[in-house]
């Protein structure tokens, strides 16, 4: 028997599944939140409410927090470009391929890969020890704890070496290590 079904059983009646499921994720929520050195000791509703309050006000602060920054963003783009829509970036005088996609980025191109993984001025050439970090995330990944967030790493990782792949400009400026 699950988790969810346990809880249907214990309630008497039969509930929508989104609704044991939300139970069973605040429960899940809770009893982690307890084991971490929390303020409720005991169980029941008021925990998991407890819990899923603590929850919304901490996305709630997220969003003021992003709505702030995105005004203060839009108040500098009025000032300096007109319009708190206009980015900096569309205004670029000299480069043509910033023309191109957005801003640059169109899609990973395989020369760009090539020239960022083996080439001359590559990330394997000017940092060689990461091939142990390659190593390293093979073995987290053989590790049961440790594989999602190895997978994780290892999706952040690709990402990022694609999206540099996609720029336009993607070897700037002829430069070993960072552009200036």
């Amino acid at each position: 028997m699950t988790l969810a079904e346990a809880a249907t059983a214990q309630s008497g009646h039969s509930s929508p599944a989104w609704r044991v499921h939300l139970r069973v994720w605040a429960w899940r929520w809770s009893r982690s939140f307890r084991r971490a050195g929390g303020r409720a000791h005991h169980r029941g509703p008021g925990v998991q409410a407890q819990a899923v309050s603590r929850w919304f006000r901490q996305l709630a602060a997220f969003a003021a927090a992003t709505l702030a920054a995105a005004l203060v963003l839009g108040v500098y783009n009025k000032v300096a470009f007109g319009s708190p829509f206009h980015l900096g970036y569309a205004s670029v005088q000299g480069f043509d391929g910033m023309r191109s996609g957005l801003f640059g980025v169109t899609r990973p191109r395989t020369d760009a890969l090539r020239g960022l993984l083996i080439g001359p001025r590559s990330l394997l050439y000017t940092s060689p020890l990461l091939v142990l970090g390659l190593l390293g995330h093979g073995i987290s990944m053989a590790r049961a704890r440790q594989r999602w967030t190895a997978i994780l790493s290892l999706i952040v990782i690709v990402y990022c070496v694609l999206l540099n792949a996609s720029y336009v400009y993607w070897m700037a400026a002829g430069a070993t290590g960072h552009a200036t």
